[in-house]
């Protein structure tokens, strides 16, 4: 996969004095401090939620379509991925919806 041109993830929302931000850690891990993807007021926070769970939901999409369009998964396990075949339970849905709950709980 492409490598991202967006600061990576996990990014995470976090409030001080009136404001909501998103922040995403350190890229190198001897530097100090998170860096602030975005900041908006606190009546915003439904907003920094969902730009936070950005980065997870853009990996649970692509391999949603990865194994909806394989006949194996990228993890080359070789679990049976075809249309209509991938449940609830798959680990690949559940990052999904965990990346959801992210973004709307």
């Amino acid at each position: 996969m492409d490598t991202p041109k967006h600061t990576p993830g996990p990014w995470v929302t976090d409030s001080d004095t009136g404001r909501e931000y998103v922040l995403a850690p350190p890229l190198d891990e001897n530097e100090g401090g998170a860096t602030i993807i975005c900041s908006m007021g606190l009546e915003s926070e439904a907003n920094t939620r969902l730009i936070a769970a950005a980065p997870d939901l853009l990996e649970a999409c692509r391999q949603i379509v990865w194994k909806l369009s394989h006949d194996t998964s990228p993890s080359g396990k070789g679990d049976d991925c075809r249309p209509g075949t991938v449940d609830r339970t798959d680990a690949t849905v559940r990052m999904a919806e965990a990346a959801i709950d992210k973004a709307t709980i």
